[in-house]
């Protein structure tokens, strides 16, 4: 089963931060170096990934958590779907973004754009996500748009994608292709929620 989601982002507006840090990444080590660095520097960061295939699935799953303190945005810009592949290699998930340290997120924004999910496998835990997991605690903007997301799996929820928490100016999932994804369930008989896409938005939180 394909589905085309489409939707319209609204801008925030917002103060600029005083800093920001930019990284420019061309393969796994620097992808990883970057969300690494960007976790606690104490500054709005984006990662701007340049074309060609990553094998995540070798370099192990790409992760960023929040020191308590960062309390800024983080945005993860491929060049474009088409040019940019991060493949799992049924290995593991691919990228997991965890702000949950911070507990007040007023300036956290995550913004994860333009770039091709592929065989990637959450097992064990973390179970869920697939290939792209963002989970917060509070947050200004969750977005993920320009995407693809091809034969991923879960042993829980959000084959594809799994987003959870609190966003004030809601999560937009816009222009994403998301096909032949599973949540399997922990039973792993297919029963988990969101084969493709599971949003656990807080109260009040909209979905575009």
């Amino acid at each position: 089963m394909s589905i085309r989601i489409f939707g319209m982002a609204l801008a925030a507006v917002l103060a600029l931060p005083a800093s920001a840090a930019t990284f420019d990444v061309s393969n796994p080590t620097e992808f990883q170096n970057a969300l690494t660095a960007a976790q606690s520097n104490g500054e709005g960061d984006t990662i701007n990934v340049e074309p060609g295939t990553y094998d995540i699935g070798s370099s192990g799953t790409l992760t960023y958590l929040a020191d308590p303190s960062e309390n800024y945005a983080l945005s993860i810009l491929g060049a474009d779907s088409d040019l940019v592949t991060l493949n799992g290699g049924m290995a593991g998930p691919i990228l997991r973004v965890d702000t949950t340290p911070v507990s007040l997120g007023d300036a956290v924004m995550v913004t994860v754009t333009n770039m091709t999910f592929v065989n990637g496998n959450a097992v064990g835990t973390p179970s869920d996500g697939g290939a792209l997991l963002i989970d917060v605690v509070e947050a200004v903007s969750i977005e993920v748009r320009g995407s693809e997301f091809y034969d991923n799996a879960a042993d829980d929820d959000g084959g594809a994608i799994f987003i959870q928490g609190n966003a004030l100016e809601g999560i937009f999932l816009d222009d994403l292709t998301v096909d032949t994804n599973q949540a399997r369930g922990i039973a792993g008989d297919g029963t988990g929620d969101g084969g493709g896409v599971h949003v656990g938005a807080g109260l009040g939180t909209n979905v575009w």
